[in-house]
């Protein structure tokens, strides 16, 4: 069980989004941790995950003048998303994981990180479980994404 854009999502399903400040989150600038305290009776398919899209035009300058054509950009998503179980008592969820994307120039912020280009990069945290019809309870508590030092 996946989330996102296209998703089908059952009508037994809870489930929360955060939109994070651009470029929180950036390819190969290290490790992050997504935490969070979860409890709640009658849950399956527990998941959560961050949803990581980045942009890149290469050439401002053109842009401006010819407009952004796909030479000109690239874009990119990455998604890191795992299971985890919900007991009736509070319970700490944590995991890391590292954005890194199919499009190489994404990956490479010293290459172009210049005034005459520009990168953009937008993540989403999400948690979603499926609850049981009638008596399915789920609490969230305290989500917090950070880098790994």
């Amino acid at each position: 069980m996946r989330f996102g854009l296209g998703t089908h999502i059952p009508s037994n399903c809870a489930s929360i989004g955060q939109w994070l400040p651009h470029n929180i989150i950036r390819p190969g600038s290290g490790r992050y941790k997504m935490t969070f305290r979860v409890k709640g009776k009658n849950i399956t398919k527990a998941r959560a995950g961050v949803y990581t899209v980045g942009w890149l035009v290469r050439d401002l300058a053109k842009a401006k003048t010819e407009g952004v054509s796909r030479k000109n950009q690239s874009s990119d998503a990455t998604m890191s998303d795992w299971g985890f179980d919900v007991t009736s008592n509070w319970t700490t969820v944590t995991k890391s994981f590292n954005v890194k994307f199919s499009e190489k120039d994404l990956n490479n912020l010293t290459k172009w990180n210049g005034e005459n280009s520009q990168l953009l990069f937008i993540s989403m945290v999400g948690i979603r479980a499926e609850l049981e019809p009638d008596d399915g309870v789920l609490y969230i508590d305290n989500v917090q994404v950070v880098e790994e030092k």
